[in-house]
């Protein structure tokens, strides 16, 4: 009896490494076929920030916000605070028969702190049931699809954070910058980390090294960009968010052109 429970435990803790599954029949279906609206609140997110994170879709609207179950609102909150620092990316859709006022006058109201879009679609699957839920994994398949309130989700979404790899470094390891690596995760100093990239490590003449550098680049300037993308897309409603996000890149990408833009 004890070694079957030993055997149980282990068979447990393999499908928990594993991941969750992706939904069947919906395997062809991934995070690059989510289609945004036309932006209400928040920051603006592109198709080019969602490759390695985990990305949350909310299917709603106002009836659904406002009904007695909540639509998940204040749960969806909890998560972006609790998840947004380690890549997970989380939008809501409210539909067309949403006035912009009704929604942005609700979300305000509740301290809405992700992005909410008027309409948005996913590409090749149909959304007949509101509110409806859709989590796709840092692979960019969908994990989850259904009502928001259901524990399967909550469960699906921390196994899927868990696993998910660090949005700038990628699943891969790295062994030969795998000191610049460590740093890239305290998101801390990246322009002098791009500059030494750039000057030293992409003129190496060890292919892997210079592999490495490369990958690392592309990741740290694509990161760049989009936090100077948001920045700009608050200028005009909120200069103050936006002056601060300016700064804060500055700091952070001090030494490279992404922090001369910034300034």
């Amino acid at each position: 009896m004890f070694k079957r429970h030993i055997i149980v435990i282990f068979i447990i803790l393999l499908i928990g490494l594993a991941g969750t599954p992706p939904i069947k029949g919906q395997e062809d279906i991934t995070v690059q076929n989510i289609n945004f609206g036309e932006l209400l609140m928040g920051n603006d997110v592109s198709k080019d920030d969602l490759p390695d994170c985990v990305v949350g879709v909310d299917f709603g609207g106002m009836k659904c916000a406002t009904c007695p179950c909540g639509g998940g609102v204040n749960t969806f909150i909890e998560w972006h605070q609790k998840y947004s620092p380690k890549g997970f990316i989380l939008v809501s859709f409210y539909t067309e028969d949403d006035s912009r006022k009704q929604i942005a006058d609700f979300c305000k109201s509740r301290k809405v702190p992700f992005s909410i879009y008027l309409g948005g679609h996913i590409s090749e699957m149909e959304i007949t049931n509101f509110p409806t839920f859709v989590l796709f994994d840092h692979t960019g398949r969908i994990i989850y699809n259904g009502h928001p309130k259901e524990e399967k989700l909550n469960v699906s979404l921390a196994n899927a954070i868990k696993s998910m790899p660090d949005p700038l470094l990628g699943a891969d390891p790295y062994k030969k910058l795998s000191a610049l690596a460590d740093k890239i995760k305290q998101r801390k100093e990246l322009g002098q980390i791009l500059v030494a990239l750039k000057t030293k490590h992409l003129n190496s003449e060890d292919a892997d090294e210079k592999a490495e550098a490369e990958e690392l680049v592309a990741r740290l300037t694509r990161y760049g960009n989009k936090l100077l993308r948001q920045a700009g897309a608050k200028k005009a409603k909120e200069p103050l968010a936006c002056l601060n996000l300016y700064q804060q890149t500055a700091t952070v990408f001090k030494g490279d052109a992404i922090g001369d833009n910034a300034d």
